[in-house]
C-alpha cells in the first residue's frame, strides 16, 4: 500500500477531529462557574436610558466630574465641588472575576464632598466602579474600571 495524498489528507482531517474533541472535552469538564455581572440584567437593561440620562445630567452640569484614588490604604472618592450635597446614592465595586467580592456601599459623603473607604475591605485587582447619586431629585451616574492595588 503506496502513502498517497488521499491518504494524506484523511489523516489530517481524522488529527483535527480528534483535536476538536479533545478541545470540547475540556471545556466541558471546566469546574468555574460562569459568572454574570448582572443578576437581574434584563430589569436593568429596561431603565438603561435613565442610566444614559444620568451620565449625561453628570457630563452638563459638572465637567469636573469626579474623581477616585487608591492611596496610602484608602480608596478615596470625592464628588465634583458642586455636588457636595446629596441626597441619596450608592457606590458600588463590581468584581468581573469573582461576585463574592462585589460591594455595594450608601453614599455618605463629608461636607466637602469626599468618601474614604479602607482598602482593606479589597482585594487587589481590576473593579467595575459605579456611583449614582440624586441632588434635588436629578439623578447622576459614572461608570469606570478602577484597580485597587
Amino acid at each position: 500500500m503506496r502513502f498517497n495524498w488521499g491518504y494524506g489528507i484523511l489523516v489530517v482531517i481524522i488529527l483535527f477531529l480528534i483535536g476538536l474533541g479533545t478541545m470540547v472535552f475540556i471545556s466541558m469538564r471546566e469546574k468555574n462557574s460562569i459568572e454574570l455581572i448582572e443578576e437581574k440584567y434584563y430589569e436593568k437593561e429596561l431603565v438603561f436610558q435613565d442610566q444614559i440620562d444620568a451620565q449625561n445630567n453628570l457630563a452638563a452640569l459638572y465637567p469636573d466630574s469626579l474623581h477616585i484614588a487608591d492611596t496610602n490604604g484608602v480608596v478615596f472618592i470625592k464628588l465634583p465641588s458642586k455636588a457636595a450635597r446629596v441626597d441619596s446614592g450608592y457606590v458600588e465595586f463590581i468584581r468581573p472575576s469573582d461576585k463574592t467580592k462585589d460591594r455595594r456601599i450608601a453614599l455618605h459623603v463629608n461636607e466637602s464632598g469626599e468618601l474614604s473607604l479602607p482598602k482593606s475591605n479589597f482585594v487587589p485587582g481590576l473593579y467595575k466602579f459605579r456611583i449614582g447619586w440624586s441632588t434635588d431629585g436629578i439623578n447622576y451616574v459614572k461608570k469606570k474600571d478602577f484597580i485597587v492595588k
